[in-house]
C-alpha cells in the first residue's frame, strides 16, 4: 500500500479522468458560449464517458494486481511456508484480497473530486456518486477474486496474468457476445415467444459491464443504444427484478466472487487430497460393516 507503484497508480488514474474530463467540460463550455444556450446532453455525456473510463481502468489494472498475489508468493517459494503455519488457507486468500482492495477503495475515493465536476451545472445527485463508488468497489472486488483465482491454479505470474484477463473477458465480452448472437438468430423466434430471449439475457447478471451501463442510464434516466443492446430481452420486461437490476447483479457478482475465493483457499490447502482421501475411507468402512450386517 505505501509504496511507490501505489501513488503512481491513483496519479496516473485520476491524472486521465482529469484529462478526459477537461476536454470534454471544456468543449461543452465552448458550445454554450457559440450557442448561447446550456445543453445539458455535452454534461450527462460527460459523466457517462468518465464513469466508463474509471469502469475501463479498475478492470485493467485489478486482475494485473491479484492474478500475482498467490503465484508471485509460489514463485519466490514462500507460499509452502505460509501454509506450512497457523494461517489457514482462507486467511492468506483474505488477506490478499483485503490488500487488494485498499488499493481499489483508495482509487476509487481519490476519483471523488474530479468526478464532482458534473456537480457545476448539475443533474447529479451526491448520492448518485456515491452509489457510483459502491458499485465500482464491488466490481473490483469480483474482479480481484477472478485474479485471486488465476493466480491460485496458475503455477507463473505470467500465466495468471493471462488467465485472469481470459476470466474478465470471458464475463464481460463472451456473455455480451451471448446475447446479441442468439438475438440476431432469434428474431423470427423472440416475436412469438419472448421468453427466450428473456431466460437468455439473465446471463448479463454476471457480467459488471451491465450494471455500470444500467446505473448510469438509471441515474440520468436515459437509454443508449449500447444500454438496448446489452439489456435486450431484461428491458422489456417489467416488475421488481428489472427496476431492481443493479441491486441483484451486485449481489450475484459478490456471490461468486465469494465462491471464487473459497475455491482458490481450497485448492491453496495442501490437506485437501488426504482429507478426500479419509473421507473415502470412511465411507468405504461404513459400506463393508452394511454388507457384512446384510450378509
Amino acid at each position: 500500500m505505501r509504496t511507490a507503484r501505489t501513488a503512481i497508480l491513483i496519479v496516473g488514474f485520476n491524472t486521465i479522468l482529469a484529462i478526459v474530463a477537461f476536454v470534454m467540460f471544456h468543449n461543452t463550455i465552448k458550445g454554450i458560449t457559440s450557442m448561447g444556450a446550456l445543453d445539458y446532453s455535452g454534461l450527462t455525456n460527460l459523466y457517462t464517458v468518465m464513469v466508463y473510463i474509471e469502469f475501463g481502468i479498475i478492470a485493467i489494472i485489478v486482475p494485473a494486481i491479484t492474478a500475482g498475489a498467490v503465484a508471485g508468493e509460489r514463485e519466490r517459494q514462500t507460499l509452502d511456508v505460509m501454509l506450512a503455519s497457523r494461517i489457514s488457507p482462507l486467511a492468506v486468500i483474505w488477506g490478499k484480497m483485503l490488500s487488494c482492495m485498499q488499493i481499489i477503495v483508495v482509487v476509487c475515493i481519490s476519483s471523488l473530486p474530479v468526478l464532482s465536476i458534473v456537480f457545476v451545472y448539475g443533474g447529479i445527485r451526491i448520492t448518485n456518486l456515491l452509489v457510483l463508488l459502491f458499485v465500482i468497489i464491488c466490481t473490483g472486488f469480483y474482479f480481484g477474486s477472478i485474479g485471486l483465482f488465476a493466480s491460485s491454479i496458475c503455477k507463473k505470474t505470467t500465466a495468471a496474468v493471462i488467465t485472469a484477463y481470459v476470466g474478465m473477458v470471458a464475463v464481460v465480452i463472451l456473455t455480451g457476445g451471448i446475447v446479441y448472437i442468439a438475438e440476431k438468430l432469434s428474431v423470427e423466434f423472440v416475436k412469438e415467444n419472448n421468453s427466450f430471449m428473456e431466460g437468455i439475457s439473465n446471463i448479463m447478471l454476471i457480467n459488471p459491464a451491465t450494471t455500470i451501463v444500467g446505473l448510469v442510464g438509471d441515474q440520468l434516466e436515459t437509454e443508449s443504444y449500447f444500454e438496448e443492446l446489452l439489456f435486450y430481452g431484461v428491458a422489456r420486461r417489467e416488475g421488481m427484478f428489472v427496476k431492481n437490476w443493479t441491486f441483484y447483479s451486485v449481489a450475484v457478482q459478490l456471490f461468486m466472487s465469494t465462491v471464487l475465493l473459497f475455491i482458490s483457499a481450497w485448492i491453496l490447502n495442501p490437506l485437501k487430497f488426504g482429507l478426500w482421501r479419509r473421507v473415502k475411507k470412511i465411507y468405504e468402512k461404513r459400506k463393508d460393516k452394511k454388507s457384512v450386517i446384510s450378509g
